[in-house]
């Protein structure tokens, strides 16, 4: 099962009344989501976003940015950073509009985060899921998992994925499975893009290279194989081997991030993280299900390893290029329970990119 084939929304384009209908239908669900929780939790201080029409094709989406002038790469729809070469420690904040922006002022000693937050980062306060890297950026907080390496507490949200962008990272120095990624605007997202409203939920139409740059970039790795480098294409549901794997069956005992017996009862509670079963529809904020994560010791604070968005791992079947199949974990918000399970195997082709499929980072435990 795919995420373009038996996962997609309602098809069919409709008339513009039964799309208007349709949005408003899915805000209502979200909203309702926002303030009673999944699976019974309260969440807080969440992004409510409106949600969009009634679903993408597979490969649908916009075109990428382009290089704006000032040498920064522009995000598509947003002015480019233009940043002054004397800016030192200017850091990238996103606007009102989801836009990266250049902000020169000095990062301070300290200040005052939200509920959960970090201190001030180069103009932009950490949320309770993010830590701050270098003084610049915020990034998804890593968390120390059980015997000897970390992963993203989220999904990479399309803020951190903005900022990211404002920073206008090289497409140099790639993978050589990569050497095909190379256009001015080869990591901006293919649809759904600047970020606008919904800042907090996990990027998507992203493709595997982008992924794996993005990590790099931030001296972590795509989660691949545990002790370092890609794990095999058909170990995907072995707990000593990926470290994707490890972290969503708390090392194999469960068969979802917050329950089951792998040699008993299934344990799917259609309620806890964002699939099918939750009725939503679309993405919601990253860290909105609040039981959507184990509650082994050692694994806990990790969420939404189930359902969301797909997430790429560093695991193919081949180093030919963009045409390689490469593992995506976890299901989405339009799986069905066999799909969510941490032990699914589903693959897509390295230069993919779908409203469905985003990513989360790993790195050794001394990050």
């Amino acid at each position: 099962m795919t995420p373009r084939q038996g996962e997609g929304a309602p098809a069919g384009p409709g008339s513009a009344a039964m799309v208007r209908l349709h949005a408003i239908a899915i805000n209502a669900i979200v909203v309702a989501v926002w303030m009673h929780g999944c699976g019974g939790n309260v969440v807080g201080e969440q992004e409510i976003a409106e949600a969009g029409g009634p679903g993408h094709d597979a490969g649908s989406g916009g075109s990428g940015g382009t290089a704006s002038q000032g040498g920064s790469n522009a995000v598509d729809g947003c002015p480019g950073l233009g940043c002054a070469p004397n800016c030192g420690d200017a850091g990238i904040a996103i606007d009102q509009n989801g836009c990266p922006t250049c902000t020169c002022n000095p990062v301070p000693d300290s200040g005052t985060g939200g509920t959960g937050g970090t201190t001030g980062c180069g103009g932009s306060t950490c949320g309770p899921h993010e830590q701050c890297f270098n003084g610049q950026l915020c990034v998804a907080k890593l968390v120390p998992i059980a015997n000897g390496y970390s992963i993203d507490a989220t999904e990479v949200t399309r803020a951190q994925y903005a900022a990211w962008l404002g920073t206008s990272p090289t497409t140099g120095g790639q993978q050589p499975e990569c050497s095909w990624n190379t256009e001015a605007d080869a990591f901006n997202p293919t649809g759904e893009w600047p970020p606008g409203t919904k800042g907090k939920h996990p990027v998507s139409f992203v493709d595997w290279c982008d992924a794996y740059a993005y990590c790099k970039a931030f001296g972590k790795r795509l989660c691949g194989k545990i002790g370092g480098g890609a794990n095999g294409y058909n170990d995907y549901a072995i707990p000593t081997l990926s470290v994707w794997f490890k972290a969503c069956s708390s090392g194999g005992a469960h068969n979802y991030p917050y329950g089951g017996n792998p040699g008993g009862s299934d344990g799917f509670e259609g309620q806890k993280c964002n699939g099918a079963d939750l009725a939503v529809g679309t993405t919601l904020p990253v860290g909105t299900c609040l039981g959507c994560t184990s509650t082994e010791p050692g694994y806990t604070d990790v969420y939404d390893l189930s359902g969301n968005v797909w997430e790429w791992e560093d695991s193919c079947d081949g180093m030919g290029g963009k045409q390689d199949f490469c593992r995506i974990r976890g299901g989405s918000f339009n799986s069905i329970n066999v799909v969510l399970r941490c032990g699914f195997g589903d693959s897509d082709i390295r230069a993919g990119s779908y409203d469905n499929v985003g990513f989360r980072c790993c790195a050794p435990p001394k990050l």
